[in-house]
């Protein structure tokens, strides 16, 4: 019987173990991703007019894409995953409506 709570105990003690790890490599991933937005944002800023924008908008698509994969990588459930790719497909669509104005004028 001690045996049998030594290895549930040992058990439900590693898994706390991994989720914590789990859970700080999801929010550097994360952090990475705010990062890598904000310093493509600041590159952005030195273009003008319509080039800028799409440039804003590939840095949204770029963040989303990257927070994504962080979600997919460490919090693969189903809601969190839906939600992530749901934000990826709108900054898509945004990134391709910005392009859109830039060839219709």
């Amino acid at each position: 019987m001690k045996k049998a709570a030594f290895i549930t105990l040992a058990l439900v003690s590693a898994f706390a173990t991994a989720q914590t790890a789990n859970n700080s490599a999801y929010k550097a991933a994360h952090d990475r991703a705010e990062t890598n937005y904000k310093a493509a944002k600041e590159r952005c800023e030195k273009l003008k007019d319509n080039a800028q924008d799409v440039c804003e908008e590939e840095a949204k698509v770029a963040q989303a894409q990257a927070e994504r994969d962080a979600v997919a990588n460490h919090k693969n459930t189903g809601n969190e995953l839906q939600r992530a790719e749901r934000k990826l497909a709108g900054a898509k669509v945004e990134l391709a409506q910005e392009k859109w104005d830039v060839l219709s004028g």
